[in-house]
């Protein structure tokens, strides 16, 4: 079990994420790894193959019960994917990726559209989960705002923000200007980045609101 504060984040900049701190060292880090489309498109083989063996399967005891994100947030998971621990590289420290954005014209009140995403995001499966570190996902939504998030475990925090990184340029053509965002955590399970996060709200004062949240685009 952590303790209640959370680690070190990986990732501390910002390209126009709309909770994101500015980002005032982009000219001195070095060029950012990313796994982007062609590489998502690489990993369809190696997806369909688990999923059809069985390696990867959905979870259901988190469905529908509201979890607190680092910043104070709540969202509630509608689907969970995940892979066997077969599959995992176990030497690695595992890492907490969570990715945020709002899809445009998918305000909270648009509960059809919201209805229709739901089911049809799982179309983008074969897409994430053959992509090599790949540990589990649990899809998200905070139901007051209309945002949408994606919880996810891999087996590195570098493996965790290259994906972060394609995804994100994808997520920006999709979505409201400045609501795409994301954190990396590193050497945290996902049930350990929960417990956390959940300590630290109960510790949070009442009526202090959210705190900045860790994560960044």
């Amino acid at each position: 079990m952590p303790n209640v504060s959370m680690p070190s984040v990986t990732v501390r900049t910002s390209l126009g994420g709309r909770d994101a701190p500015p980002d005032r060292d982009v000219a001195t880090r070095p060029p950012r790894q990313v796994i982007g489309l062609g590489g998502w498109i690489r990993s369809v083989p190696r997806a369909l193959r688990d999923l059809l063996c069985g390696a990867i399967r959905r979870r259901h005891q988190q469905l529908g019960r509201p979890l607190v994100m680092s910043d104070g947030r709540t969202f509630v998971p509608f689907r969970e994917t995940i892979k066997d621990a077969d599959g995992w590289n176990i030497t690695a420290s595992g890492a907490v990726l969570q990715a945020r954005f709002h899809l445009r014209a998918m305000g909270p009140k648009a509960h059809v559209r919201h209805a229709i995403f739901r089911r049809l995001c799982i179309v983008t499966t074969p897409f994430f989960v053959g992509v090599t570190g790949f540990r589990s996902k649990l899809w998200l939504v905070d139901p007051a705002s209309g945002d949408f998030a994606g919880l996810y475990e891999w087996d590195s925090a570098e493996g965790a923000r290259a994906y972060a990184e394609g995804l994100v340029r994808v997520l920006r053509l999709l979505s409201e200007p400045g609501s795409v965002s994301y954190e990396v955590v590193a050497g945290l399970t996902v049930a350990e980045y929960l417990e956390a996060a959940r300590l630290l709200a109960d510790k949070r004062p009442a009526g202090a609101g959210e705190k900045e949240p860790l994560w960044t685009s």
